[in-house]
């Protein structure tokens, strides 16, 4: 085997580690978005976050259900009611929903709550403004200001600077595992 066959074979291994790590990372990322309660997000990706996470639920609200009751899916039949219909029973359809939802409402309160984050509010803010978007004609407005009130360009409690475009960043990512370096902001642009 000659040298630059032996560097093909290198590249190639850096290059299924670098992936893999790539994954990681962004295995890691979503967590933190989905999750966490720390740290901070930036408007962009809170609007996006929050798309995503909408539209996940409009998917599974439409195209699931119509799938599993089409007769599709005969895995399904140890979950049905005793009837041959080859769908879901009931109460497998109901601990999903409320699955789901418990899931859908943490990921939505994370996303929301590191936004405010951004921005230097907290807990009690956060609060006021759930109570506030319960209010009928009201609630739904109350929600456009996290998606207009601009983010804290300099270090809060809560961070550096929003959390999700960090990660890109090397020097940002290295501070953030380590916890001892110091980003700036310019270093976030």
């Amino acid at each position: 085997m000659n040298h630059a066959e032996t560097n093909t074979e290198v590249v190639d291994v850096n290059t299924a580690d670098r992936v893999s790590r790539s994954l990681s990372e962004l295995a890691k990322q979503l967590g933190w978005l989905l999750f966490s309660f720390k740290g901070r997000l930036a408007r962009a990706p809170y609007f996006l976050s929050t798309f995503l996470l909408y539209g996940i639920i409009l998917f599974t609200y439409f195209v699931i259900p119509s799938f599993i009751d089409s007769g599709l899916i005969t895995i399904s039949e140890p979950f049905s009611s005793g009837e041959s219909s080859g769908g879901w029973s009931d109460s497998a359809k109901v601990v999903g929903f409320i699955l789901g939802a418990v899931v859908v409402v943490w990921a939505n309160f994370a996303i929301t709550f590191k936004r405010f984050h951004d921005f230097g509010e907290s807990l009690g803010t956060f609060i006021i403004f759930c109570l506030v978007g319960l209010i009928p004609y009201v609630g739904g407005f109350v929600w456009l200001y996290p998606l207009i009130r601009s983010s804290d360009l300099h270090p809060n409690e809560y961070g550096q600077g929003p959390g999700w475009n960090n990660w890109s960043k090397p020097q940002v990512a290295d501070a953030v595992r380590s916890d001892t370096a110091t980003v700036s902001y310019k270093d976030l642009i």
